[in-house]
């Protein structure tokens, strides 16, 4: 564990709140994900699928919910860990493959934002959990929402390079809130 852990387990933080925002610029779709960076190493799947409940149901206990997805400091959270703890909160799921820009689009204009695997440095299944919340044309680019970072933990970046930074790239969980 990483001194950083040390100290966040210690203080009781898990999450910081975006501070700064993207400029949304152009012709783009953004739903209202609210963001989140994890204050630890291993918390990303966690804290990206708290920013899921979030976006549906606001008055939800965060602690409740990260003690329900209980990642593992050496591991993380796995997408089967993920989908059952966001079901419990009734998030319905729909594992997604194969995935094109004209997908991503039409599920974001759906109101569904998506949680997405990026990174290739430690797992072939991606390190990072990231969510997938709105899209711009010309140039064709995502927001992505749980990128590390203290103030600004949301990131534009090109479809392309994001499609190299995917892992794996096509595969997604599509989120909805349900009553």
């Amino acid at each position: 564990m990483q001194i950083v852990d040390t100290i966040t387990e210690w203080l009781g933080v898990k999450a910081m709140p975006s501070i700064l925002h993207p400029p949304y610029e152009g012709d783009v779709v953004i739903l209202d994900v609210p963001s989140y960076s994890q204050t630890d190493e291993y918390s990303c799947g966690a804290i990206a699928a708290w920013s899921i409940v979030e976006t549906f149901y606001p008055k939800v206990d965060f602690w409740k919910f990260y003690t329900t997805v209980n990642p593992d400091p050496d591991e993380g959270i796995g997408p089967r860990g993920i989908v059952s703890a966001l079901r419990k909160f009734k998030i319905g799921t729909h594992a997604r493959r194969r995935l094109k820009w004209e997908d991503i689009k039409e599920i974001i204009d759906d109101g569904c934002p998506m949680l997405v695997g990026t990174g290739r440095e430690i797992f072939e299944f991606g390190d990072h959990w990231n969510v997938l919340y709105g899209y711009g044309k010309r140039p064709d680019r995502v927001f992505l929402g749980n990128v590390p970072g203290l103030l600004r933990n949301q990131e534009v970046m090109s479809f392309k390079k994001f499609s190299r930074e995917w892992n794996p790239c096509g595969e997604a969980i599509v989120c909805w809130g349900y009553e």
